[in-house]
């Protein structure tokens, strides 16, 4: 009787290390990098207009997500949907009054943080909006 429950708690920790192992792998394959470095501009806007901008450099397989920790400090949380941004620097959002949207020049942004590829000479805006 101990046997088969030590088999069966056995099976149920390696179907559960496999899983958390997939979702790892799958996340580092299909994060997308920078494919060479350059340069681009990160927009700071807050709830008054108030504009911080700075020009920062970038290397091959950097994310837009590293560069903003490199550079910034970020208050995030990891979902299944990918990076929630909640705060940068001095912008803080608490998600159901005022959220941070991004822009990529000048145009609103329908992917995640964790989704956009940087590129030479592109401007990323991060604007606190209200809900």
């Amino acid at each position: 009787m101990r046997k088969q429950l030590f088999i069966k708690i056995a099976i149920a920790v390696l179907v559960v290390a496999i899983a958390v192992s997939s979702v790892i792998i799958y996340k580092k394959l299909h994060t997308p990098v920078a494919d060479v470095g350059g340069g681009v501009t990160i927009e700071l806007v807050d709830l008054e207009g108030n504009k911080e901008e700075k020009r920062l450099d970038f290397d091959e397989g950097d994310t837009l997500f590293d560069l903003l920790c490199s550079n910034y400090e970020v208050t995030y949380e990891e979902t299944g949907y990918g990076i929630l941004l909640l705060g940068i620097d001095d912008i803080q959002t608490d998600f159901t009054s005022t959220y941070i949207a991004i822009y990529i020049n000048g145009e609103y942004s329908n992917l995640g943080l964790s989704s956009i590829i940087l590129e030479e000479g592109n401007v990323y805006s991060f604007r606190e909006m209200r809900v």
